[in-house]
């Protein structure tokens, strides 16, 4: 691996202490593109050969491992922003849907391999790190069967139907608990169901449990899937979102008569909304290809939450998944009041 002995007296026209005093310059330029990415501004001395190569190095480790987007900004369009210089060129990084913990360790890591005695350095030493500040919140639900951790990616809702935004905002105190506790959980039942499943085994969701399962951080795998796709997947927007019909709302359905007696009950693993509009909702099955009954649980899933928010079933598309298979169908082709 490349090692380079930087100096940092090479940059000593360009405090990095004086970077660091212009952060909430930054922050508020970028505030809309902060909601979802981690900002981390590294300055080139272009008149320095080692600042311009240790630079070209490290963006070829961290493109390797992190997806980052570049920013090339004309510091003169940045109000407040009273840095002048020919030869110093601030680079602007960003990381999008990465969870900034993550980048910030990455970061100083790849320094660290780069730069010789540098195992004790400070990621401020080589530029200012500014994280994202959509913020991943988590709501503890206490329901028949356990834990149920209701997170949501806030800052996402602003590109879903308002509808669904109004609904997944309000749960933490809307949520009639009650119902949670006696009934029909819609993961436990078994009846005849047609759907028309469609065999994806090239899909990004593959690819993103995957890489879940090779990080893992939590007891649960489970969990662990969930969560980290609403930190690295710009889809994925909510996770074990809770769902209900009453008996009233069942009896529009001929057949739920006969097959459940009271509320009917359910938590999606996950929630996204999909690039053609549709709301995606997927429950993770980490024998995904052995599933006999799995369809049944998510259309009841969409059902009950196209009931909660008045969208039509035709704006779903529902689905099963682990490491290697997905398995989806669209809801609405199936006859509900046969």
């Amino acid at each position: 691996m490349l090692q380079l002995q930087f100096e940092y007296k090479n940059l000593s026209d360009f405090s990095l202490r004086r970077l660091k005093s212009l952060e909430e310059v930054f922050r508020n330029f970028y505030s809309e593109r902060l909601e979802t990415s981690s900002l981390f501004l590294i300055p080139v001395n272009l008149n320095n050969s080692y600042s311009v190569k240790l630079f070209e190095s490290f963006l070829k480790e961290i493109s390797v491992k992190l997806n980052l987007h570049t920013a090339e900004i004309n510091l003169k369009d940045v109000p407040g922003c009273n840095i002048n210089s020919d030869h110093i060129l601030l680079q602007h990084l960003f990381f999008e849907n990465v969870r900034p913990g993550l980048v910030k360790d990455t970061l100083l890591n790849v320094f660290r391999n780069l730069i010789e005695g540098s195992d004790n350095s400070r990621l401020n030493r080589f530029g200012l790190f500014i994280p994202r500040t959509g913020k991943i919140t988590c709501y503890t639900f206490i329901h028949s069967g356990g834990y149920y951790r209701f997170r949501l990616a806030a800052f996402k809702l602003k590109f879903i139907p308002r509808v669904l935004r109004d609904y997944l905002s309000t749960l933490p105190y809307s949520c009639p608990n009650q119902y949670f506790f006696s009934g029909p959980r819609a993961s436990g039942h078994k009846f005849q169901l047609n759907a028309d499943l469609i065999n994806v085994e090239k899909h990004e969701i593959i690819n993103t449990t995957a890489d879940a399962l090779n990080e893992r951080i939590l007891k649960s795998a489970h969990e662990d899937v969930e969560k980290y796709f609403l930190e690295t997947d710009p889809s994925a927007i909510a996770a074990e979102v809770p769902v209900w019909l009453e008996p009233d709302e069942m009896k529009k359905f001929k057949f739920l008569k006969s097959s459940f007696i009271g509320t009917l009950t359910g938590h999606i693993d996950l929630l996204r909304y999909e690039n053609d509009g549709r709301i995606g909702i997927w429950d993770y099955k980490p024998r995904a290809k052995y599933e006999k009954s799995a369809h049944i649980q998510v259309f009841l899933y969409a059902l009950m939450l196209s009931q909660r928010t008045g969208i039509p079933l035709n704006k779903f598309l529902c689905g099963y998944f682990d490491s290697k298979i997905v398995f989806c169908f669209n809801p609405s082709d199936i006859s509900i009041n046969s």
